[in-house]
């Protein structure tokens, strides 16, 4: 996590057009500040490239894609 001191812990943020490069920056910054993250787009394939773009910048990263 960020050292930020995890200002978002406890915050669950919607992010729709979770997939689009926009999207996938806010929920990265989002995650790394403690947030869960769900993010919402219209293709399942690029959802998962966006998750694991995510997760392997932030291991522990709570976050889904629907």
């Amino acid at each position: 996590m960020a050292s930020s001191g995890g200002c978002m812990l406890g915050k669950t943020c919607l992010i729709t057009d979770g997939v689009c490069d926009m999207g996938v920056a806010a929920g990265r910054r989002l995650v790394e500040l403690g947030a869960t993250v769900v993010l919402v787009g219209p293709e399942e394939p690029a959802g998962e490239e966006t998750l694991a773009t995510v997760t392997s910048a932030v291991p522990d990263a709570r976050v889904r894609f629907l």
